[in-house]
């Protein structure tokens, strides 16, 4: 009849079989993964062995299973040998999957695929596959530690021959925290470093495995690599944790395996005018210019903007862009996405450059009314979004909205400068509910407008 007794974990109701543990081990329960020191201590029958002695030897029982039969030791060694070979391959061809070097140790490792040195963690902390690696595609390090319980998970990416852009840094990074939890709740925070760079980072709440936890993730990029680092806790645990799991992050840095790599691309996409005369540049990878018979297959789409469509738009107009944003939300791709819209246009010159460039706005949003009474058309200066640049062309950011529709609320980005004896303006829209989503692209390619 087997020995039971209950995992030590007193919110665990795993039962282990003493008769199959060994005398003394380190032993994790399969259930909670609570990890606990394991001494037998099995009773000793009283009976006296035949002849009034006993003659068991001392130490734990042994229980025979079955008699095992001789076998030359040669024989033995040999399976014991190829056994042996066959583990070690198994380990370096899991090890080489994984994103590591098979002298790598679960306290210090580095790996020089994705550049990236780890220092010895404090305390007890030991890789996690089911539960932090896979769900967040952590492909350097998936580490728990137990008592308090907490978490921690680094990935990279190699962009391999150009620097990741801001957006798609913070795409990887919420990317991950979507897959891995459970209605998360994410605020962006500013002012972050990691490693000594400048880090976008965020703040989050979330489920997981039905427990309410907290966390923090960054992200970076050094040398065409994109890094992500998440820590998280369950609610009750994350405030005595958060310095330690603050400090581990440190522990991990970019490393000197990459020195000489430079980028052969850049991740910056100029539109020049036909005349050649000025230039926008696209940093996020987000705009498509409309032209003739233009294709982008990589992004699967084709945008075509004949020259009588573009003058339709507007007689001014000297080039077209758009720009679009797929809700992801609760995973839901099917929504139709955010569209921001961008006129580049060259004005007769007169006064103020930005005030003209709104001038022109207003006169053509009052000629989309087809009543004969047009209503009074208002750009009014809007505060909120992202921080406009300076040093660059005249910018602003204002808000129309409709007199007769009071649900039409379009939010303008507006960049102008004086080219020879004109004006050229960069005019970017969106409509106000989904500005949040775009703002930070308009705001890049109006502020990019330059003459050349």
């Amino acid at each position: 009849m087997p020995t039971n007794f209950p995992c030590p974990n007193t919110q665990c109701s795993y039962q282990f079989d003493a008769d199959i543990l060994p005398p003394a081990a380190m032993v994790t329960c399969p259930l909670c993964r609570t990890r606990f020191p394991y001494r037998a201590n099995r009773p000793v029958s009283m009976e006296p062995a035949a002849g009034g002695q006993d003659s068991r030897p001392a130490g734990p029982a042994v229980i025979k299973a079955r008699e095992i039969p001789k076998s030359n030791i040669w024989i033995t060694i040999g399976s014991v040998g190829a056994f042996g070979v066959v583990l070690l391959a198994v380990l370096i061809g899991l090890m080489k999957q994984r994103g590591q070097s098979p002298n790598q140790s679960s306290s210090e490792a580095t790996n020089d695929t994705f550049n990236v040195k780890v220092d010895p963690f404090p305390g007890s902390w030991e890789e996690d596959f089911e539960y932090v690696r896979n769900p967040l595609e952590a492909n350097i390090l998936g580490r728990k530690r137990t008592n308090p319980d907490g978490y921690v998970a680094v990935g990279a990416r190699d962009w391999s021959d150009r620097e990741p852009r801001t957006g798609e840094l913070e795409e990887m990074m919420r990317g991950q925290l979507q897959k891995a939890f459970d209605k998360a709740a994410i605020v962006a925070v500013e002012g972050q470093t990691w490693a000594g760079h400048p880090a976008l980072s965020v703040g989050f709440t979330a489920s997981k495995n039905d427990e309410h936890v907290r966390g923090e993730a960054f992200t970076i990029s050094y040398k065409g690599i994109g890094y992500f680092f998440v820590a998280w806790a369950s609610e009750t645990n994350w405030a005595g944790l958060q310095s330690e799991l603050t400090g581990i992050r440190e522990k991990v840095r970019p490393a000197g395996f990459r020195e000489k790599w430079a980028p052969k691309r850049l991740n910056v996409e100029r539109y020049p005018s036909d005349d050649g005369r000025i230039q926008v540049e696209d940093i996020d990878g987000a705009w498509l210019k409309g032209k003739p018979g233009d294709q982008w297959p990589d992004k699967g789409k084709r945008y075509v903007v004949e020259a009588s469509d573009l003058k339709g738009e507007d007689p001014n107009a000297m080039m077209m862009l758009k720009a679009e944003y797929q809700f992801k939300e609760r995973g839901d791709a099917k929504r139709l996405p955010a569209q921001a819209n961008a006129l580049v246009v060259e004005l007769d010159k007169g006064g103020d450059p930005l005030e003209a460039a709104k001038a022109h706005i207003i006169e053509r949003i009052k000629k989309s009314y087809a009543s004969a009474t047009v209503p009074d058309v208002k750009l009014e200066p809007l505060t909120k979004g992202t921080q406009l640049p300076t040093g660059g062309p005249a910018i602003g950011r204002f808000l129309f909205k409709d007199p007769l529709d009071k649900d039409n609320k379009v939010e303008w980005v507006i960049s102008a400068i004086n080219v020879g004896n004109k004006i050229v303006a960069v005019e970017t829209s969106v409509l106000e509910k989904h500005a949040a989503f775009v703002d930070e692209w308009m705001v890049h390619l109006a502020g990019s407008l330059k003459a050349r």
